[in-house]
């Protein structure tokens, strides 16, 4: 597994051998991807934006430079750069046959399945008042015991038809008693 060495010495002769250890490295990993999980390792050690080997080479190489050395260092590492993520690139997209070659085509049936030119499904708007969702628990739980339930103003208008009208018709109002102005409520009088 390569590590990135720390240079001490900066000059082209130092800089193209580290570069060609680093490129020989970057092959033999990149033959080595076999699976899924290996590929995902192999993209995250060589461009990851922490601890990845593009970055490590950036900090110790060009970073750490002497100001004379940092065109050479800087150059050297763009071209680096550019053939790693090249060659990540190219394992990723792999011929037929590898691991990379139906993902991608995979991704590609994706697309195609989704019509965009279908409408969208549409969300419901807001959401349930938590008083009728507690109303509605309770009838879901009365509904399991096997009650059934009745709601409007037919059930409400036979209720009060039947049990209250009888005695609602026996009382009347009046205003009149003793001439207080005070009005009261009184049994009628019922005629048989």
């Amino acid at each position: 597994m390569y590590t990135v060495p720390k240079l001490h010495d900066y000059s082209a002769a130092a800089l193209q051998q580290a570069a060609n250890e680093l490129l020989c490295a970057l092959e033999e990993e990149s033959l080595a991807v076999k699976g899924e999980a290996e590929l995902t390792l192999f993209r995250n050690r060589w461009l990851g934006r922490k601890s990845g080997i593009l970055t490590q080479v950036n900090d110790e190489w060009l970073k750490a430079a002497p100001r004379e050395a940092k065109r050479e260092a800087g150059q050297r590492v763009n071209e680096l750069k550019s053939a790693v993520e090249a060659r990540v690139e190219a394992v990723l997209a792999a011929p037929a046959g590898s691991v990379a070659a139906p993902l991608a085509a995979t991704d590609r049936s994706a697309r195609a399945a989704v019509d965009v030119t279908l409408p969208g499904s549409r969300r419901p708007l807001g959401a349930e008042h938590p008083v009728i969702r507690t109303m509605n628990e309770i009838v879901a739980v009365f509904a399991a015991m096997g009650y059934s339930t009745g709601s409007g103003p037919a059930r409400a208008a036979k209720y009060v038809a039947n049990v209250w009208s009888p005695r609602l018709a026996s009382w009347t109002y009046s205003a009149t008693l003793g001439g207080s102005g005070k009005g009261s409520f009184r049994e009628a009088k019922r005629e048989a």
